[in-house]
């Protein structure tokens, strides 16, 4: 055991595609892995979305973790992706989950974070996020 206090000292991006709908289980399907806290922790302080295409009716995201990386999966968080026209000539905007520096969602050694969408969309949904190792 260490006397020194624990900073964030490994950034690092992480990312995920979903195109599979979730069923918000204790064991869901249709979830991707985007982050695997390290031996020490970790802290996200970011986590938005973009849908890769039109997006015709809005949808659900949703935020689950597993501790320490096994067992059942525990439903964290929820957001509305709105639909969405993607053209040469309009903008994306990501949707954000909320985490920042100033509000993380903070993560035991192991503990891993998976994400996913209401409903099933084949040209895919990408998820990014900014994760610090601690």
């Amino acid at each position: 055991m260490s006397d020194l206090a624990a900073f964030p000292s490994i950034p690092k991006v992480v990312a995920a595609d979903v195109t599979a709908a979730d069923d918000l289980t204790s064991a869901p399907a249709g979830v991707e892995l985007i982050a695997t806290a390290g031996t020490k922790g970790a802290t996200m302080v970011g986590l938005s979305a973009v849908p890769r295409a039109t997006l015709a009716a809005d949808n659900r995201l949703d935020l689950f973790i597993q501790l320490g990386g096994a067992g059942d999966y525990f439903f964290v968080k929820s957001v509305l992706m709105a639909a969405v026209t993607v053209a040469a000539t309009g903008v994306i905007e990501p949707t954000d989950f909320g985490y920042t520096e100033a509000a993380p969602l903070h993560l035991q050694a192991g503990d891993k974070l998976y994400v996913g969408a209401a409903t099933a969309f084949a040209s895919g949904i990408a998820f990014t996020g900014r994760a610090l190792d601690l």
